[in-house]
């Protein structure tokens, strides 16, 4: 059951990270629109990483 969350946080990321890459503004360059992607992808996997693992520790 962990390993499903697990996946799901990383696919979570993932479709994070490429939203904001694939939707960067136009005088944007690559390196900073990474940087505020993978900014975005660990504020996200810490908070909903946080919220699975204490719902199935309850």
């Amino acid at each position: 059951m962990h390993y499903s969350i697990l996946a799901a946080l990383i696919a979570g990321v993932f479709i994070l990270m490429a939203g904001i890459l694939f939707t960067k503004e136009p005088g944007q360059t690559l390196q900073s629109a990474f940087q505020e992607s993978s900014a975005w992808g660990v504020a996200f996997f810490v908070s909903f990483g946080a919220e699975a693992l204490l719902f199935t520790s309850v």
